[in-house]
């Protein structure tokens, strides 16, 4: 019986030291996963209006020609081709394979009247699958988790299903008077929220900033604009 009491005395005294040792530890939450899609880039220092872009990830190369031609190549040998669904001049693009299919979010110009597009296009069969307005120009880093990416232009935010090729939830507008979400040139994370982070860049007015944005994440909701 002495035993056993002298083995629950033990038993509490060490419970109350690891108790104490942890108290106001804070444990690491589970973060998120997150993926960048490639850019394509000219190979020259001054990229001109019509120029083929490059990228290469996954052992491969890719040629990104302004009229939306795609190769796909391993040691410099061609592998197969894709052709985006482009009606102007491609002269922005990022790459990413996702499951079966390639990934392209671009930008097309014509006569400085610009838009972006997320196409995507089955690798094996090379059809087209879905494309989706992404609205102006100014394609920011586009961030993907899982079956998701998270997109930005300027006046625009959202995030799509890239199974589906649907909108979440998207927020349009937002280069008006009252905010100038310009450009986003990363995206983070904070619990429930997206941030889209501008550099605030002054435009010639002290009172003219490039506004930041803080979305819930689960509606779409803006819940804030950040100078």
């Amino acid at each position: 019986m002495k035993n056993l009491v002298l083995i629950i005395v033990c038993a509490l005294l060490l419970f109350s030291c690891e108790t104490k040792k942890n108290k106001g530890k804070r444990y690491p939450s589970i973060e998120k996963v997150l993926t960048y899609p490639v850019i394509a880039k000219s190979k020259k220092n001054y990229q001109e209006e019509e120029d083929t872009l490059y990228a290469k990830f996954n052992n491969f190369e890719f040629v990104v020609y302004p009229t939306g031609k795609i190769e796909q190549k391993e040691k410099s040998k061609l592998i197969t081709e894709y052709k985006l669904q482009s009606e102007f001049t491609v002269e922005k693009a990022y790459l990413q394979f996702y499951k079966d299919d390639l990934i392209v979010y671009y930008t097309e110009n014509s006569a400085g009247d610009a838009a972006s597009f997320v196409e995507s296009i089955n690798r094996e069969t090379k059809i087209n699958n879905w494309k989706l307005y992404a609205y102006a120009f100014n394609l920011g880093q586009p961030v993907i988790e899982n079956n998701v990416a998270y997109v930005s232009t300027l006046g625009f935010v959202g995030k799509i299903d890239l199974d589906y090729g649907t909108y979440l939830w998207k927020n349009e507008e937002l280069y008006n008077n009252e905010i100038k979400f310009n450009q986003c040139d990363s995206i983070i994370f904070d619990n429930d929220n997206v941030i889209y982070i501008a550099d605030n860049i002054i435009y010639g007015n002290d009172n003219e900033f490039v506004d930041s944005l803080i979305v819930d994440d689960k509606t779409g909701k803006i819940i804030r604009i950040k100078k």
